[in-house]
Order: structure tokens, then C-alpha cells, then sequence
């Protein structure tokens, strides 16, 4: 069976999807503030790597100190769905470095990757490693085993566009379909509304380390 013959249309993974709009946007502000704010007292121009590093840290801790949080010690586990004794219901945090934010749901798995100055999904470096893999959803395979079709969670990107000052411009949503080292082509992408106030939910929030995002920034630290 194709993959793309299952593909969640746009509006259907915008309604599922509609809890973390709010909790994403309050922590993706959060973070673009820090990041300004850190480079403003030391009076130095954002560097184009660590600022956009700051922003995805601080949205992290700002999700961990606004909705319930389970902290998981020890190395990383991977893409495991959950530990012995973990509360699906909570934000699980483990591992750090670079700060990847991802959301798992039985149905989806979101990944949140800073866009490129175009408003894209941002090409991975190389042809393989698990951005590569992540974006190149085909892939993944979908099989019938005992006439049961069985299918991995819709894989989506979360994208955060910063404008030219370092405000958020929006957040973006795109199903991606396959990821050359160039471009990344994708079945849809839509902008996601932005809430009048930010209202925080609980939610099954996993925060990942660097292999999951590998995002960083432009040369002029925009992105």
C-alpha cells in the first residue's frame, strides 16, 4: 500500500493537532524573547547558531514550567513510546542537547524545526541520519500483516518563522513527503491560527535531543 494513499489531509491534522497551538506558540515567544534578550545586554549581534539554540531551549523550559512535567533520567531512549512507570498525559524531558522539542500521539509524531528564510521546511545536511529519515516519510513502510494494514504515526513538522527583528512571525505545519539535501518536498503545509490569549493544556509533549531536529541558524542568525 502507498504511504501517501493514508496521508492525513491538512484540515483533519489541524483540528486533531489543535491543543499544542497555543502551549507552542506561548513557548516559541518565550524563547525568541530570551534569545533577543541575551544578545541585547552583551550588546553583540546574534550569532547564527546559538541564537536559534537559546530559542528551542527556552521553549523548551517554558513548556516543562507551564504544563505538568516528568523529567527522565539517564541516556536517551530513542523514539520509545514511553518508560516503565511514565504517565502518557505529562511532558517527558530527557536529554538536552540542542533542545529538540517533539509531541507524540497514537496518530502523530511533530517535530518543531525552525524555517528556512522562505517560510520551508529546511533540507537536512547529508542523504541519511534521522533528520533525513524523518523527512523522508515514504520510507518508513506500511504493511498488512494477517490482512491488518499496519502504518507508524503521520510524521509532521512544526515549523517556527522568525521576521527579520526575531519576533515570531507564526508557527507552520507541513506533512513532508521526501527530503533531498536541496529541498524538502511536502504533501501540504498551513500556517496554524494564532491564539488570542495563550492558553496552556497538558499535553503528551516529548522533548528529544539534537539528532531528532539538527536545526540551527542562517549566516545573519535569522533563522
Amino acid at each position: 500500500m502507498s504511504f501517501s494513499s493514508i496521508v492525513v489531509p491538512a484540515h483533519r491534522a489541524l483540528n486533531d493537532l489543535s491543543p499544542l497551538v497555543a502551549p507552542m506558540y506561548g513557548a516559541f515567544e518565550a524563547g525568541l524573547e530570551e534569545g533577543r534578550r541575551y544578545f541585547s545586554r552583551r550588546r553583540r549581534t546574534p550569532d547564527a547558531h546559538l541564537f536559534p539554540h537559546l530559542v528551542r531551549y527556552e521553549a523548551l523550559f517554558h513548556l516543562a514550567a507551564t504544563t505538568k512535567i516528568e523529567l527522565i533520567g539517564g541516556e536517551d531512549d530513542g523514539d520509545e513510546d514511553a518508560v516503565e512507570g511514565s504517565k502518557p498525559e505529562m511532558i517527558r524531558l530527557r536529554g538536552l542537547p540542542n533542545s529538540g522539542i517533539q509531541y507524540r500521539s497514537s496518530e502523530y509524531l511533530v517535530r518543531a524545526v525552525k524555517a528556512t528564510p522562505e517560510g520551508l521546511v529546511p533540507p537536512p545536511r547529508r542523504i541519511g541520519g534521522g533528520r533525513w529519515a524523518f523527512l523522508t516519510q515514504e520510507e518508513q513502510g506500511v504493511f498488512e500483516d494477517m490482512g491488518i494494514t499496519v502504518r507508524p504515526a503521520l510524521r509532521l513538522v512544526l515549523l517556527w518563522h522568525a521576521t527579520p527583528e526575531l519576533t515570531l512571525a507564526r508557527l507552520s505545519l507541513a506533512c513532508p513527503h521526501y527530503a533531498s539535501v536541496k529541498a524538502v518536498d511536502v504533501y501540504w503545509q498551513v500556517d496554524l491560527p494564532r491564539p488570542v490569549a495563550t492558553v496552556v493544556e497538558d499535553l503528551p509533549i516529548e522533548l528529544l535531543p539534537a539528532e531528532a531536529t539538527g536545526t540551527t541558524g542562517s549566516a545573519d542568525g535569522r533563522r
